[in-house]
């Protein structure tokens, strides 16, 4: 190669497109390679630059040939396809893949890319979307059936004659002998659905937020989430499965984990910025130190839902009351103190016998927490069987702390509102089996 090309005889230039052509080594470039050699031997004037663009243009001339010739057999087998129809289409061998790579669109069983008949999911049949429907007790038949004609003819039921997927219902009986209708979407719906994280008022703000208050008002919304508006969109998810057909909502339906999230924030824009005034989902509470301060609030929340289009069942609304109960208190002017009737369903409730009972005690009594002075110490033996590895043995400790949490709830338990023109007392201990702590007002005459 050195003698045929006579390296000594070479020019500078000529000497830089050999070191250029000798850098092609890939067996890809071979052809192109070789070319470029006989150019080299046929032109003496030659330059670097000439050679790049010479190599340039062999490398673009071959991809345009490789790009045709791979193009070639696919339209000629689409044109056989389309021509002769009563060819069959060639079957694919055993371990064979099919070829993908004129494929425009996925498959639309699954969304893989490859034709519809190879698809594993071809055959596939959900059986977790099509819920069948329940039986309706024949007790409460013609109930269920009026009001879902109720719901109808107010355009929140929508009667559907397909649905891809559909869920049963469930009637709740309502203390007035009529029902609800709920539609039990933890049969699928909700396990997909994300929860909405909008935070639900706590009660102690809202009894906070009354503290002062002589004169109490409870307004209740009609049907609350049926009141909110689903999108057209998302209608389609709300089907339901009933003895009179399909049915879908047109309103925000009961049942759905993202409900109270999405009601929620409407309540707050209708109480928002008015005084003494509160909403939890579909219950408000009007309030007033005075009738007349009372009176003027309550004409400015009816205001707001007039302006947002919400309505009232009138029959569970009250009116003029010194005390009310709301989220198991009773809240009046001196304070809050437990609903009777909830305190003593966990007052006769019988004694745990396993740990799932006992969470499920445990629980309601933590409700009540605050106002048990012993809280820590009663269910320090109660705690204790909770522990990992701790055999279930319900002893005496177990049930003396049962019995005494019993008492304490049917007793007079009471706790007075915040005030912060009082003086604020902390208390705080601890012991070997937990820690505590009390904030107390200090009033006037010297009491805690």
């Amino acid at each position: 190669m050195c003698v045929d090309l006579k390296l000594s005889a070479l020019t500078e230039e000529q000497f830089k497109c050999l070191i250029f052509v000798a850098g092609l080594k890939s067996p890809k470039d071979a052809d192109i390679r070789m070319r470029l050699i006989t150019q080299l031997n046929e032109s003496s004037d030659i330059t670097l630059a000439k050679i790049i663009e010479d190599c340039r243009n062999l490398s673009n001339l071959k991809n345009d040939n490789v790009m045709v010739e791979k193009q070639s057999p696919v339209s000629v087998h689409a044109v056989k396809e389309k021509t002769y129809k009563n060819n069959k289409p060639k079957r694919k061998q055993m371990g064979e893949k099919p070829v993908t790579d004129h494929l425009r669109s996925p498959c639309w069983s699954c969304g893989g890319m490859h034709y519809s008949k190879d698809c594993q999911f071809r055959d596939h049949l959900c059986r977790e979307c099509g819920n069948p429907k329940r039986p309706v007790a024949f007790s409460v038949k013609g109930s269920v059936e009026q009001e879902i004609n109720r719901l109808h003819n107010l355009g929140v039921l929508q009667p559907v004659d397909f649905s891809d997927w559909a869920v049963p219902i469930v009637a709740v009986r309502k203390p007035n002998d009529s029902v609800r209708i709920c539609a039990d979407f933890s049969t699928g719906l909700n396990s997909v659905l994300e929860a909405n994280q909008y935070p639900l008022p706590l009660p102690d703000d809202i009894f906070a937020r009354m503290s002062g208050c002589r004169v109490f008002r409870h307004i209740d919304l009609s049907d609350a989430y049926l009141q909110v508006v689903v999108d057209e969109n998302s209608q389609p998810l709300l089907i339901i499965n009933t003895h009179l057909g399909l049915y879908r909502f047109t309103r925000l339906s009961p049942g759905i984990k993202s409900a109270p999230g999405a009601s929620q924030p409407i309540t707050d824009a209708m109480t928002s910025g008015l005084q003494f005034t509160s909403g939890y989902i579909d219950d408000a509470i009007v309030a007033g130190r005075s009738e007349e301060e009372h009176n003027r609030n309550l004409h400015l929340f009816l205001g707001r839902l007039q302006e947002y289009g919400f309505t009232v069942r009138i029959v569970k609304c009250r009116f003029f009351m010194s005390q009310i109960k709301h989220l198991g208190h009773i809240l009046d002017g001196d304070g809050i103190r437990p609903d009777p009737e909830k305190a003593s369903a966990i007052a006769t409730m019988p004694p745990p016998h396993d740990i799932s009972t006992l969470r499920s005690y445990l629980g309601a009594v933590n409700y009540y927490g605050k106002y048990i002075p012993e809280m820590r110490k009663l269910r320090f033996p109660m705690d204790t069987l909770l522990k990992t590895g701790v055999k279930w043995e319900w002893s005496d400790a177990c049930q003396k702390s049962f019995d005494r949490f019993n008492q304490l709830l049917q007793s007079t338990l009471a706790l007075t509102h915040y005030n912060p023109a009082l003086e604020i007392v902390v208390s705080a201990d601890a012991s070997s089996i937990g820690i505590g702590a009390r904030i107390a007002h200090r009033f006037p005459d010297g009491t805690i």
